[in-house]
């Protein structure tokens, strides 16, 4: 679990029960072009099982018009966690309503979603009974994110129903 509050201050807790080894990467981008503000890494150790380790964002947000996006990377580079920060009400965001996404099916169940600038809260829908793999998620500019879709047992044949009922939504496509 990683998260920040009002402070800037932030926790990263370990939730598996072997020592979380890696970085914590920050990013700070601007909501209206996506582009890197401020980036900082941070190198980690928690050992086991509930342990907590505290840190703190030493650049000042700037209130509507920044996102803080928080990844830890495992020792080999992989991905562990992901979380953003905003510290203003959603209906306050200053977002690029003009950002494009689109998306792409790959094989049956597997969805490429992509886009030209930064966008909050994606959502893909369908029809089919199932779940994906992620959902409500952003994307930053010129980033492509491979999704699963798994459909429940009784869907694993709905594969031209999936393809027929796919939408895509984001934050942006609703404002005036």
């Amino acid at each position: 679990i990683i998260a920040c509050g009002n402070s800037f201050l932030c926790f990263v807790k370990n939730d598996g029960s072997d020592a979380l080894r890696g970085n914590i990467n920050v990013d700070v981008l601007s909501y209206n072009t996506g582009e890197s503000i401020f980036s900082l890494q941070i190198p980690i150790v928690i050992e086991g099982f509930g342990k907590v380790e505290f840190f703190r964002l030493p650049h000042e947000i700037k209130e509507l018009n920044e996102i803080v996006l928080i990844e830890i990377h495992d020792e080999a580079g992989f991905l562990v966690v992901n979380n953003f920060a905003i510290y203003s009400d959603p209906k306050l965001l200053h977002l690029n309503k003009n950002a494009k996404v689109k998306f792409q099916i790959l094989n049956d169940f597997q969805v490429l979603v992509e886009s030209d600038g930064l966008v909050l809260w994606v959502m893909l829908t369908t029809i089919v009974d199932g779940v994906f793999s992620e959902n409500a998620f952003i994307i930053s500019g010129n980033e492509k994110k491979l999704i699963e879709f798994i459909p429940a047992k009784t869907c694993m044949k709905d594969i031209k129903l999936f393809r027929e009922t796919l939408r895509i939504e984001h934050a942006g496509m609703y404002l005036l």
